[in-house]
């Protein structure tokens, strides 16, 4: 088990997306409700941000996130 430590949120997004392998070419599906550093991170790593709709609850609408997956998302789900 390994364990590194961060000064912020924001830079452990980042971290997390690069130890991904995310970069140029990847898409990455988030919220349109969240705080900036979701998305400026994603675009850091050269990647394009995905934004997909919430539903009533507020939470991503798994019907929008199925919608917005395309051949260059990634993190890859594991049923496509």
């Amino acid at each position: 088990m390994y364990a590194l430590a961060v000064n912020s949120c924001t830079a452990g997004l980042h971290l997390a997306l690069s130890a991904l392998g995310i970069g140029p070419g990847d898409e990455v599906i988030t919220t349109p409700l969240t705080y900036c550093a979701t998305v400026n991170v994603i675009l850091e790593t050269g990647a394009t941000a995905v934004l997909a709709d919430v539903g009533s609850d507020l939470n991503l609408d798994p019907s929008a996130v199925f919608r917005a997956i395309t051949p260059r998302t990634r993190p890859s789900c594991p049923s496509t």
